[in-house]
């Protein structure tokens, strides 16, 4: 029965899902196969991926004929769909494979041409379109439509790249779509690879009665290097071939090709799931297995090229080595590595046997080597009976791999000689009172990467008052130090891992350190009294002395903190200022009320700013100064 139609508005809210996204649960329902076969063989396919069942009364099948308005024909479906079902409308006239799974047939839906659209509706009280259905106005959203609403088309619509798709062929949902989309342009694509459908021969019922949903479908290509077979003598490329064999195929065998002639043999795998694991070997004239374990491939979202070498075997492969002298002071660089049992090679920088640029510092040289792990390593010939070890570190490792490739370190960098110095300074006070260093016979140095760990010269204590020193140069800005400390060579610090500092440069490098971090303690009893934060500036602190002795108060501050911030300030008590034992000494704000405290029995009046401009978050702390 035709029924009145009004659009509220003219276009659409497109609703579009990438391939590559995780799949969730579909919104509502959507059209998941379209049937125009020979006759009257035609179906529609509705699919229920929303997470519950659903009730078809609330959706309605909007029919056009040749063109025109989509309201020109309107069906209410009926009954329930449970999730993951699917309800299937046919022609009554259609043949057994397609009356077998279909739900109804007893409608107008599906006497359709190629030039006819439909489009599922549901009823939304908030919807921007309005059907009249048995002469009453019902407000409904349209959320899924196959064909172009307006123009009659001619013979049909073009779908995925396909001519007419929609007249005399099956069209199929990708299971990669999750639900409708009421922009016909972009739902039918101009591809095979962006189109939401598949298309299938006419009269093809394979897929109805059921729908795969949620699966991503990617086409996988496998190449197979046989290059080192054929120089094995184990494979000739103009009288023989190669496939390959897995679980994608029951073992029983794909024909790869080679049309470019460059003994890599090539297959694409379509259809395959995202996330399937693929098992395979490939096989010389379809029974010469790779004698290896079976290969396995997990399929993505995207693009699958899997590269293989045939048996895993790449042959020998090249290896370029460069070392880059950033010295500019060696003359005569010669590389060695486990891959020949440590045989010196001259390495170059004449432009001659793989290098480069002439003179440019950075030596070079290639070498064919067989799959497998290696490390390496480069000497200066000075004419020592060694050379002069170049590496700083473990020796370089790389590995030659299977698919014939190269990964790890080939290429060396010597660093610069910096123009920046760092003074580095251990205190050992804490040492010399534990009896672990005495200064008169012992030594103190410094060892880090910088100079191979072999140890500094001694560092010197020239003013006597417990910290060694050593200025050493030759670093640049920026350069990352390791570093320890050792007591006559041999005593290093106890600390768990090296000590670190980065190089700032400008002068400024100046480090100090308290031997194995441990540092003389402060001398009992000197601590924080009483601290005052009251009403507007009555504000004070109080130090006292339970040493047992008088303190020289020269070796204290007071160490500020504002807001939460860091230590950003220090108060140094005056000059020459001595605390008796058992005494306190007394800091006031300027301006703390006299009825409160007499300014005279204080021992230091403060104005702002000071440890005594004090509010309830910022932190006080009594420091020893050393």
């Amino acid at each position: 029965m035709k029924k009145t139609f009004t659009r509220k508005i003219l276009s659409l809210f497109v609703l579009m899902f990438s391939a590559s996204m995780l799949f969730g649960q579909a919104s509502s329902l959507f059209i998941s196969e379209y049937i125009e076969g020979g006759s009257n063989n035609k179906a529609i396919e509705l699919y229920n991926g929303t997470g519950a069942a659903v009730d078809l009364s609330n959706y309605f099948i909007l029919q056009t004929s040749n063109g025109g308005a989509i309201d020109e024909y309107v069906d209410q479906l009926s009954g329930m769909l449970a999730d993951g079902a699917v309800y299937v409308i046919a022609n009554g006239g259609s043949v057994t494979d397609i009356l077998n799974v279909a739900d109804t047939t007893g409608t107008g839906i599906c006497y359709h041409n190629g030039d006819d659209a439909r489009a599922l509706a549901m009823i939304d009280p908030a919807g921007m379109d309005t059907i009249t259905f048995d002469g009453s106005p019902v407000v409904v959203t349209i959320i899924d439509v196959l064909g172009m609403i307006g123009p009659d088309p001619g013979t049909g619509w073009d779908v995925a790249g396909v001519t007419n798709a929609t007249a005399n062929h099956t069209l199929v949902r990708k299971a990669s779509v999750t639900g409708g989309n009421t922009d016909w342009a972009l739902s039918a694509g101009t591809n095979a690879a962006d189109s939401e459908w598949e298309v299938h021969p006419q009269d093809d019922f394979t897929f109805l009665g059921a729908h795969t949903y949620g699966v991503v479908q990617v086409t996988v290509t496998m190449n197979v290097n046989m290059t080192q077979q054929t120089v094995l003598g184990n494979f000739d490329p103009l009288t023989e071939f190669v496939d390959i064999a897995g679980s994608m195929n029951g073992w029983t065998g794909t024909a790869m090709t080679d049309t470019d002639g460059d003994n890599i043999w090539t297959v694409d795998l379509s259809g395959v799931n995202v996330g399937d694991l693929l098992e395979y070997k490939f096989r010389i004239n379809g029974t010469a297995w790779e004698n290896l374990d079976n290969r396995t491939y997990t399929a993505v979202a995207g693009a699958n090229v899997v590269d293989h070498w045939f048996e895993n075997n790449a042959g020998p492969q090249d290896v370029t080595f460069t070392v880059n002298d950033g010295t500019a002071a060696y003359l005569d660089i010669e590389m060695k590595g486990s891959f020949d049992g440590w045989t010196l090679h001259q390495m170059y920088d004449d432009g001659t046997n793989g290098d480069v640029t002439a003179g440019d510092y950075i030596w070079s040289l290639t070498l064919s080597i067989q799959g497998g792990a290696y490390e390496w390593g480069a000497i200066e010939n000075d004419g020592s009976p060694n050379g002069s070890y170049l590496i700083d570190g473990p020796n370089p490792t790389f590995s030659v791999n299977t698919d014939g490739t190269t990964s790890g370190t080939i290429d060396y960098v010597i660093p610069p000689v910096g123009n920046e110095s760092v003074v580095f300074n251990v205190n050992m006070n804490e040492q010399i009172a534990l009896s672990a260093f005495n200064p008169a016979s012992d030594f103190v140095d410094v060892a880090g990467n910088f100079n191979g760990y072999t140890g500094s010269a001694a560092m010197d204590d020239t003013d006597g008052d417990g910290i060694y020193s050593i200025t050493i140069p030759g670093f640049t800005a920026a350069d990352a130090i390791e570093f320890k400390f050792r007591i006559n060579g041999t005593g290093w610090e106890t600390l768990a891992n090296n000590r670190t500092y980065t190089v700032i440069g400008g002068g400024v490098d100046n480090v100090t350190y308290w031997f194995n971090n441990v540092a003389t303690p402060l001398p009992a009893g000197m601590f924080i009294s009483e601290y005052i934060e009251g009403s507007s500036n009555n504000k004070a602190l109080e130090i006292y002395n339970g040493t047992g002795g008088t303190v020289n108060l020269d070796n204290y501050a007071i160490a500020q903190a504002s807001n939460g911030g860091g230590w950003a300030y220090y108060h140094n008590f005056p000059a020459g200022a001595t605390l008796a034992d058992g005494d306190v000494w007394v800091v006031l704000n300027t301006s703390m009320d006299t009825a409160l405290f007499d300014h005279a029995n204080a021992d230091e009046i403060l104005p702002y700013p000071s440890p005594v401009h004090h509010n309830g978050d910022d932190a006080r702390a009594l420091c020893e100064m050393n």
